[in-house]
């Protein structure tokens, strides 16, 4: 009961965050960025019943946004093979948002109906732009929820639940479930760890239609971003190489089952896939395409240095709080395989993806992210540092029992930081400033506070 009332405490705090503010700088809407090119496979296929976005991209900008609805100017790409507008952007997201986009459109005509409202039903009002992108935290929500879930297979459940909420409160997953919610990192997160909660309850199972499951799972994270098909390779490879055989059998016969289960697993995986094949056909004319082009990877000048360190949205300049989870790790990898021989089913696939993501996302061009609040790229990684936090903890009460107090001034200190790196981000600095963190942290930082409130 304690559990349950903890996590609709923290849902409703989030759920009144979301509807009192907006994107940045707290412009009063959700729908920025990359985020409205996601939104406009919803829009197109709702609204046109196909994916050309000759006329999408052509609307009005709105008063209340701050840019027009193709800032980019994808209008002016055009596929030599389709003769159709580019959209470098995935399917993903616009499933994910479908379902919201169905309630709250069915209850935006009936209020119409009835002569009690007048809402645009064009999909791009405040209306629209906070109610189906309220689905950013309802899906955070779940997967905190998942996150505790899997923590709590190996750790009391105090220790997992200071370890979820460390997560979204301590690192730049707030602020991508808050403000900027239409982009597609706190998604990212929810389909690798509803995958992984998926896949496990599959493999603990005797039967193998759980497989199916998990395989769409997994699409829907490919689908969210084309890259994390490695991330499903390596997870996958790494199960069914590891998956339990009878030893009472001749391998062969062991091995079959798995065999079958991973069968099941790659159909529903293809089938799963089949939104991104298709887009891809109908606006490229090829289903296997980097849409972002070849130049967008310099695989031979990963800039890892300042993915993780950089005062320009480093990793762990930007997001201290990482830290512990990496001192947690390092303790996992010296003992758990002793004491805990089987929290190894989570920590190494995913140390190994983290490995393969950053050197990817040191390849791209802005390595940087943009206008990014830390490493938005690599935010699907939280999980792993997750499992970090609740070792490092487990660890820390087995030296002092009664450090509780402790702990709780420790998590709060991060915790606070981060809220006040959040303000920096959304409120002090501008666009194409450089991002020095530790600079405005402790300097620009507090002279601009004092500046515009005491001044």
């Amino acid at each position: 009961m304690k559990v349950k009332f903890v996590f609709i405490l923290h849902f409703t705090l989030v759920t009144i965050l979301f509807f009192s503010t907006g994107s940045y700088r707290n412009w009063p809407y959700k729908i920025e960025s990359d985020g409205k090119y996601y939104y406009q496979y919803l829009i197109s296929i709702w609204y046109d019943g196909d994916l050309d976005f000759t006329n999408n991209y052509t609307g009005p900008a709105l008063p209340f946004m701050r840019t027009e609805i193709d800032h980019y100017q994808f209008k002016n790409i055009i596929s030599p093979q389709t003769g159709r507008p580019t959209n470098l952007f995935t399917t993903g997201l616009a499933i994910l948002w479908l379902p919201f986009f169905i309630l709250f459109y069915g209850l935006a005509y009936v209020l119409n109906s009835t002569g009690l409202t007048a809402i645009p039903l064009d999909g791009w009002g405040q209306y629209f732009q906070y109610t189906v992108m309220y689905a950013g935290v309802v899906y955070a929500g779940l997967t905190l929820y998942l996150i505790y879930q899997l923590l709590h297979r190996y750790f009391a459940e105090n220790v997992a639940l200071i370890a979820a909420f460390l997560l979204f409160w301590g690192t730049n997953w707030a602020y991508y479930t808050i403000f900027e919610v239409s982009l597609s990192h706190a998604y990212d997160l929810f389909t690798l760890v509803l995958f992984l909660w998926l896949h496990w309850r599959a493999l603990d199972r005797p039967g193998n239609s759980a497989f199916g499951l998990s395989g769409l799972a997994a699409a829907l994270h490919v689908l969210v971003r084309t890259q994390n098909v490695l991330t499903i390779a390596i997870l996958v490879i790494y199960y069914f190489l590891t998956s339990d055989r009878s030893q009472n059998q001749t391998w062969e016969r062991s091995i079959r089952p798995v065999i079958q289960k991973y069968l099941l697993f790659t159909v529903a995986f293809v089938a799963g896939l089949t939104p991104l094949l298709l887009s891809n056909w109908y606006l490229f004319g090829n289903i296997f395409i980097i849409p972002q082009g070849n130049d967008f990877l310099n695989l031979t000048d990963p800039a890892f240095y300042g993915v993780l360190l950089s005062g320009r949205n480093g990793l762990f300049s930007h997001h201290p709080v990482l830290w512990l989870g990496v001192a947690g790790l390092i303790l996992a990898l010296i003992k758990a395989k002793a004491e805990q021989p089987s929290l190894v089913r989570l920590g190494y696939p995913l140390l190994l993806v983290f490995v393969v993501q950053l050197y990817l996302n040191a390849t791209v061009a802005d390595w940087w992210g943009g206008h990014a609040f830390g490493q938005r790229r690599l935010l699907s990684s939280l999980l792993l540092f997750g499992l970090g936090f609740a070792y490092l903890q487990k660890y820390w009460y087995k030296i002092a029992p009664k450090s509780t107090a402790l702990i709780g001034v420790v998590v709060a200190l991060f915790i606070l930081t981060n809220l006040y790196l959040t303000y920096i981000h959304l409120f002090l600095w501008g666009y194409d400033d450089p991002h020095d963190i530790l600079k405005w942290m402790f300097h620009d930082g507090p002279i601009l506070i004092y500046l515009q409130n005491f001044q």
